[in-house]
């Protein structure tokens, strides 16, 4: 408590000079902070707002993300996250544990403010998620007052998604210009190329979530065949994958694939830079592929599960699913059936499906494709390869997203097998 209270007597001068503060001492991840900076920043504008972030050391959070919101009316805080984390034998350890210092902490920020600051507007993210608009084409399958209801979570992802496509725009996202000349010197200086054309690649870990198929990357070595695609149509790729890929991978594209270590300039800034500035984005359905949904980059994204909740692009190409058999199951059954996958907020019991990464050839034929329909098709509806199948209430739909051609003409294939099964 005192190390917390210590941290907001600091800053108290700035908590002092906003009009609203958004302050929950819990700490969340990456995309859900991202999500919440968004959403603040739509629901407040012309006001000075201070969004606190929370972060521990070794978290997947980017502690230079306050760089690329280019407002002066918009401030980022971090704060370190007042407990003691880490890992061992397996298990996550927290001193004290989350369930004891939430609650407590929660009390002493609102008694801080209430005493100290009691004209500045304190809200928490949940009060940020909780108040986004619920426009008309929504009202009747989300409620005016959707905060605390058993599909709070899903119903604020999707409001989100459709805030993302409607009613005026930020300014987009990028780093400050100084930032920004200092990696496009080193990136010009590396590739050879004054004026690149520029993919951002995402790969996220193969296993940073174990015990959740429906989570599995794809190993970057899969990225292979497509990477040489995108090199050949003159593209430069600026790479972020969670596991550092080899130099022999690196040198075999005579530096038109680069990352932070190889242009030598700061991890978190390439991490912004890439997303922000690139014409093209590719990569694993999560968190990294936020802002180029944020901005409208044409995108593509991979390993694409649980379509009503997960992150999504212009363009997405899903994960085939088989059952215990092996034997494939039609993408629409799986969507009809499942579409929220584990995060289901009823729990329902659950088919026994497995979810398969993508292989190096489902790669390539995804990246092909969206490289030949970049432009989109505007007069179809999202699903619609599916007989309308996908939810309204999907991040997916929202958004606009289409699935895949080359992956509704491999999923025909398997549609055709099962027919012939169910006929004899």
């Amino acid at each position: 408590m005192l190390w917390w209270l210590g941290q907001l007597t600091h800053r108290l001068p700035r908590f002092l000079r906003a009009d609203v503060v958004i302050l929950d001492p819990h700490m969340i991840n990456y995309g859900n902070d991202l999500i919440s900076q968004y959403a603040t920043r739509r629901l407040f504008p012309g006001r000075k707002v201070i969004y606190v972030m929370i972060y521990e050391p070794g978290s997947t959070h980017n502690t230079k993300i306050g760089l690329i919101w280019p407002s002066p009316d918009f401030e980022i805080i971090l704060l370190r996250k007042a407990v003691v984390s880490f890992s061992t034998l397996g298990r996550f350890l927290s001193f004290p544990e989350i369930k004891i210092y939430t609650p407590a902490l929660r009390w002493v920020t609102d008694a801080f403010f209430s005493i100290l600051a009691p004209g500045v507007n304190r809200m928490t993210r949940g009060d940020v998620r909780g108040a986004l608009p619920v426009p008309p084409s929504l009202a009747n399958i989300i409620p005016e007052n959707y905060r605390d209801v058993l599909w709070g979570g899903v119903y604020s992802h999707v409001l989100w998604a459709f805030m993302l496509k409607s009613g005026k725009q930020l300014a987009k996202p990028a780093l400050p210009q100084k930032e920004r000349d200092e990696i496009y010197t080193r990136l010009r200086a590396v590739c050879g190329d004054s004026e690149p054309r520029l993919c951002m690649m995402w790969n996220r870990h193969v296993t940073d979530m174990e015990d959740n198929e429906e989570r599995f990357a794809s190993p970057l070595e899969n990225f292979g065949p497509a990477m040489r695609l995108l090199v050949e149509r003159g593209y430069v790729i600026l790479l972020i994958a969670d596991e550092p890929p080899g130099d022999d991978l690196m040198e075999s594209f005579d530096n038109r694939v680069v990352d932070a270590g190889w242009l030598g300039v700061d991890h978190d800034l390439f991490r912004l830079f890439a997303p922000t500035e690139a014409d093209i984005c590719i990569g694993d359905a999560g968190a990294g592929m936020l802002l180029p949904m944020i901005i409208g980059t044409p995108s593509l994204v991979l390993n694409f599960h649980s379509i009503g909740i997960m992150p999504t692009g212009t363009w997405v190409y899903p994960k085939r699913v088989v059952d215990s058999s092996g034997t494939p199951v039609p993408y629409q059954r799986v969507i009809t059936k499942e579409p929220y996958g584990y995060c289901d907020p009823e729990g329902k019991e659950r088919e026994d499906w497995i979810p398969l990464t993508n292989d190096s050839d489902e790669i390539l034929e995804a990246v092909q494709c969206f490289l030949e329909d970049l432009s989109g098709d505007e007069a179809k509806t999202p699903g619609e390869d599916f007989n309308g199948s996908i939810p309204r209430l999907s991040m997916f739909y929202q958004y606009g997203s289409r699935i895949s051609p080359a992956f509704v003409r491999r999923d025909a294939l398997v549609d055709d097998r099962k027919e012939l099964q169910d006929h004899g």
